[in-house]
């Protein structure tokens, strides 16, 4: 086996319009971001990739509609 890149991916943070931090005033920092609730995609095993997130309170979703619907909902 061996590693090889094939592109780049971009993570964009969002939030319902209603949620306190879509509703901001100003360019949020990463402090902003630290206690609220941060909704990951997660495959169900624990990975690396599921411990990076800025959030201190993280809820691993491993449903996409799952994660869609609470995101709606104004959770995360």
């Amino acid at each position: 086996m061996e590693f090889r890149t094939f592109g780049e991916l971009s993570l964009v943070p969002v939030a319902a319009p209603d949620h306190a931090l879509a509703r901001a005033d100003r360019p949020l920092a990463e402090n902003d971001l630290r206690d609220h609730t941060q909704l990951m995609l997660s495959s169900g095993t624990l990975t690396a990739s599921d411990h990076s997130g800025v959030g201190l309170n993280r809820w691993r979703i491993h449903d996409l509609h799952m994660r869609h619907r609470l995101l709606l909902a104004g959770i995360g």
